[in-house]
């Protein structure tokens, strides 16, 4: 796909998505479209906000909308929505006493890795390679996502069963007990 045809696509995606924020169906045919003495009845038509009900002008603004949203967002904006917020839990401590007074959940933002980088581990691997699993930006970052702490089995599940084999046998000769769920000897 060239540039133009992703740009185009996100376009697209990200008109839909306006149009489906105010409750309306981008792609729902509109009924005056195929009989324009019909009528429309349907409560998510596109052009639902249109007197005349035109569902080509209507598309069309969408898109407008979309490239305007689109155009005011910056690399750095990106890089923040791609964070992952983790929850945490932040406790108050009376000094005197050590007891904990109070405790509630809050949340800290994981930014992603540096460019270049594996996204999911923050370290440099090849794709078939497991992530590292010590890592704490892949304990966080996979925490974050399914609120459990990984270890080498999550670590390694995206990869063939060859070298889930290898790596299990290289990690047991090392001590790691891999089918108890240990990341460490």
């Amino acid at each position: 796909m060239s540039q133009l045809e992703q740009m185009l696509d996100l376009i697209e995606r990200a008109a839909v998505a306006i149009a489906r924020g105010q409750g309306h169906d981008f792609n729902e045919r509109c009924g005056l479209e195929d009989d324009p003495t019909g009528e429309c009845n349907s409560d998510t038509c596109v052009s639902a906000y249109y007197e005349d009900h035109d569902a080509l002008l209507a598309r069309d603004q969408y898109r407008k909308d979309a490239r305007a949203a689109l155009s005011a967002i910056t690399i750095a904006d990106l890089t923040v929505l791609a964070a992952t917020d983790i929850p945490t839990t932040q406790q108050t401590i009376d000094l005197a006493t050590g007891e904990v007074i109070a405790e509630r959940t809050v949340a800290f933002t994981l930014m992603p890795a540096a460019p270049g980088l594996c996204a999911e581990c923050a370290t440099k691997h090849d794709p078939e390679q497991p992530h590292d699993a010590n890592s704490l930006h892949y304990q966080y970052h996979f925490y974050g996502n399914r609120g459990r702490w990984p270890d080498w089995r999550d670590a390694m599940a995206h990869c063939a069963d060859q070298m889930r084999a290898d790596w299990t046998e290289a990690l047991t000769e090392l001590g790691v007990d891999v089918a108890a769920g240990k990341l460490r000897p």
